[in-house]
């Protein structure tokens, strides 16, 4: 099947995005499938297409500091990348997804798209993440802009394909778990020098407000245990500073900070 992936995001594998569209293009490319992908990534190889980077001014630091290039139209680029497409999954309902959606509705190709992002991804730069009715405000947006046009909605899980026929989304919804890949196996080895009698916990995930690393910071600071315990924070991302601070502060050990290759990621997961 001649297949077009459609990927506002995909670069560093910093952020859950991008490794999930990495590992569906390569899974789709090893059963056979000839993958057209089209982002803001280099197109290094046959078959992808790049486009422009999307310029947010003078927010283009905040941008930066969560890891991720995000999109600009092209629609010549989109229309090379569409052309004889069987089938296109859009990974996310931004500014090159919802362009794509158009063109598929009028070239008539059946689409299917990936449903990761949830809206308080969104209400939270804002602070109103704890606002239902900002949340609800996003989701219908989200709804009219792509879901509401699609044939199939990819969920990763139970929750969120909950969260979609809860707000309406009338496409089909197929849970599809983004999996572990076999890199990731037990392999228990010795805790660094220093640490042998700290008891170890280990968050991994990217430095953002939605993500709650404060929550662990402050719950760890009210254990009667804080003195034995030690936070690994693997990721990096915009509250990383804040969140340094915050650790200072609360807590008589400074959590480890590192954005881990997977390969040292699964030495610090096996500690």
């Amino acid at each position: 099947m001649r297949i077009t992936i459609v990927c506002d995001v995909l670069g560093e594998e910093n952020n859950g995005t991008t490794i999930t569209a990495k590992r569906l293009i390569n899974s789709l490319k090893e059963r056979g499938h000839y993958v057209k992908v089209i982002s803001p990534n280099k197109a290094e190889a046959d078959g992808y297409y790049e486009v422009p980077t999307m310029n947010f001014g003078i927010f283009n630091k905040y941008v930066a500091k969560n890891g991720v290039k995000i999109a600009k139209v092209d629609k010549n680029v989109l229309t090379s990348a569409l052309e004889g497409a069987e089938v296109v999954h859009i990974m996310l309902p931004f500014s090159l997804g919802r362009t794509a959606i158009k063109m598929c509705v009028k070239k008539g190709i059946p689409v299917t798209a990936g449903m990761h992002t949830q809206a308080e991804n969104v209400t939270s730069h804002f602070f109103l993440k704890n606002i239902k009715f900002a949340n609800d405000l996003v989701y219908a947006g989200m709804r009219h802009v792509l879901y509401r046009y699609v044939d199939a909605i990819h969920c990763p899980s139970n929750f969120i394909a909950h969260v979609a026929q809860n707000h309406k989304y009338k496409a089909p919804t197929y849970i599809i778990s983004n999996g572990v890949i076999p890199f990731f196996k037990p392999n228990p080895g010795p805790k660094p020098k220093g640490l042998e009698e700290r008891f170890l916990i280990l968050f991994v995930g990217r430095f953002s407000r939605e993500k709650r690393h404060d929550l662990l910071i402050k719950a760890v600071h009210k254990s009667k245990y804080r003195d034995k315990i030690q936070l690994i924070f693997a990721g990096a991302g915009p509250s990383k500073e804040n969140m340094v601070h915050l650790a200072k502060r609360l807590l008589p050990h400074e959590p480890i900070i590192n954005f881990y290759p997977k390969e040292e990621l699964v030495k610090v997961i096996n500690y």
